[in-house]
This record gives C-alpha cells, sequence and structure tokens, in this order.
C-alpha cells in the first residue's frame, strides 16, 4: 500500500510538473509572436485622412482662387463695357436742346479757336437730328469766319494785316507744310497757330494764301455723327481740293481770281 501511495504521489508530481512547463511554454509562444501595431494602422488612417483633407484644401483653395480670378476678369469687362457704353451715351432732348442754345450763343460771341474743340465733343453726344442742326449752323460760323480772316490779312489794319508775308516764310511748297520756327513775326506766329488748329487751312492762289474751312479735320468725327453729316464733311473736302485746283486753272488763264474767289466762298 505504501509503494501504491507513493506511486501515485509520483504520478501526481509528475503530471503537475508537465502541466507547468505546458503553460509556460503557451506564455512563451504567446510573447515570442509579433506584435500587430494597431496603433501603426490608426497612424496610417489617420495619415491618409490627412492627405485626403489637405488635398480638399488645396483644390478648394485653388477653386477658390481661379473663381476669383474668374470673378475679377469679368468684373474688369464689365467695367470696361460701362466705360464703353458711358462714351455712347446720348443726351437726353432736355440736355441736348440746352446744349445747343448754349453753344448757338458762343458762335454770337467767340471765336473759332474758343469753341472748336468743344464742338468737336458735343456733336458726338447729340441726338441725330440736334447733331445735324448744329453741325450746319457750325459749318456756316466756320464758313463765316474764313471770310473774316481774309479782310483782316489783306484790308483791314489789325493783328493779321498782312500775314501773307509771314506764311510765305513759313510755307513750303514742295511739301504743302509750314515750317512755323521761321516766322519772324511773333503776332502772326500765334495766330497761324491757332487757326490752324481750329479747322482752317490756307490755300495758296497766285501766290497769295486763303483760309478756308479745313473739312479734312472734321473727318476725325468718323461714325460719331450722324451719316448725312459725315458724307457732307467727305463730300466737301473732296470739293476743296477741286476747288483749289481750279482757282490755280482760272489764275494761268488770267481769271480775276479773287472775284472767283468770292463767288466759291458766297456758294
Amino acid at each position: 500500500m505504501k509503494k501504491l501511495a507513493i506511486l501515485l504521489t509520483a504520478l501526481t508530481l509528475v503530471f503537475g510538473l508537465t502541466a507547468c512547463k505546458d503553460d509556460n511554454t503557451s506564455k512563451d509562444n504567446i510573447d515570442t509572436q509579433p506584435q500587430v501595431e494597431t496603433s501603426d494602422s490608426t497612424g496610417s488612417d489617420s495619415t491618409e485622412d490627412q492627405l485626403i483633407d489637405d488635398s480638399i484644401d488645396d483644390s478648394d483653395g485653388t477653386t477658390e482662387d481661379a473663381s476669383d480670378d474668374s470673378i475679377d476678369n469679368d468684373e474688369d469687362t464689365q467695367e470696361d463695357e460701362t466705360t464703353t457704353e458711358k462714351d455712347l451715351v446720348k443726351l437726353s432732348d432736355e440736355d441736348a436742346t440746352t446744349s445747343y442754345k448754349t453753344m448757338i450763343s458762343r458762335f454770337e460771341m467767340e471765336s473759332p479757336s474758343d469753341v472748336y474743340d468743344d464742338v468737336i465733343e458735343l456733336l458726338p453726344q447729340m441726338p441725330d437730328h440736334l447733331a445735324s442742326i448744329l453741325f450746319a449752323k457750325f459749318d456756316k460760323y466756320l464758313e463765316n469766319w474764313s471770310m473774316n480772316y481774309s479782310d483782316q490779312m489783306y484790308f483791314e489794319d489789325g493783328p493779321m494785316f498782312r500775314m501773307d508775308t509771314s506764311l510765305g516764310q513759313a510755307f513750303d511748297y514742295e511739301t504743302d507744310s509750314y515750317d512755323l520756327d521761321k516766322i519772324s513775326n511773333e503776332t502772326h506766329k500765334a495766330i497761324i497757330e491757332s487757326l490752324l488748329s481750329s479747322g482752317f487751312k490756307f490755300i495758296w492762289l497766285e501766290g497769295s494764301p486763303y483760309p478756308f474751312v479745313d473739312y479734312s479735320q472734321l473727318k476725325s468725327l468718323s461714325e460719331k455723327v450722324p451719316e448725312e453729316v459725315m458724307a457732307f464733311i467727305l463730300v466737301m473736302s473732296d470739293e476743296l481740293i477741286v476747288s483749289q485746283q481750279l482757282m490755280q486753272v482760272l489764275s494761268l488763264a488770267g481769271t480775276n481770281y479773287q472775284d472767283e474767289l468770292l463767288i466759291l466762298k458766297k456758294q
């Protein structure tokens, strides 16, 4: 019996030791297995999320910038169109009538050098019917002054008397132009500059210059005035050239060019 008890005790000890060993082995196996780093996975997900967010932010920023640029360009275009429209806007009938009456009053009191630029600026702003009437008045006004200047140059004692001498100093027959620096009379020089810049030109007839309305300057109005006004300007510009050629022929033929000149200006 004692032997049997001793044997059972020994077996129990053996089984106990084996069990402990297996447990330790399992723990060692567990400890030695590679750890799955969930934190890395979480970090990777976070990184991907961050990249996506950055991408969205960049995309949104680019889109916003592009939208801003597009809006700015649209605004610039609208401003340009608005400016162009303002330039083309006509005066109301009431304002145009007031401006017309004011200009007619100035024709009665001021010389072409004072009103010429203002008329050129006003005509495109007038309604067509008033633009045509104002231009007709303006044309008659310039014609009257051309006759007045002729009288002052040759028949009246005043600052323009014998201005033909100064024009002769400045005129170049080959180029049909004037070198005003050659004029010694400063008063004549200032008057000639004023006339040339306020719608007049000089036509030489039998060696003497006479002031005529320079319709070629009015061509700058182009499409800014009614068609009938522009057609008149073009016709008169061509007619002035023909008249000059005709007077030269009459002069060569011995005709009294002064009488013919007066006839042409009164037509």
